[in-house]
């Protein structure tokens, strides 16, 4: 059994993935995916790396983690 205490890893809770760009150099980025890196501003919300997480399945994740913290109390 867990106590408030005592620290629980959960991989649900990790960073979006970024597929083809995970440890990529802007060198590299820039070699591979040019039109993506000349774009001026930020990428827009719903953009994903190449065989990156899409932002639905990020979303469904964290959503099923908190799910799992309301069905504990």
């Amino acid at each position: 059994m867990v106590d408030d205490r005592t620290p629980v890893v959960d991989d649900r809770l990790r960073e979006i993935g970024l597929g083809d760009f995970e440890g990529r150099t802007d060198a590299e980025l820039w070699a591979g995916w040019p039109h993506v890196m000349a774009r001026k501003g930020p990428l827009p919300w719903h953009f994903h790396a190449p065989g990156g997480e899409t932002w639905e399945a990020f979303n469904a994740r964290i959503a099923g983690w908190l799910a799992d913290q309301r069905a504990r109390r």
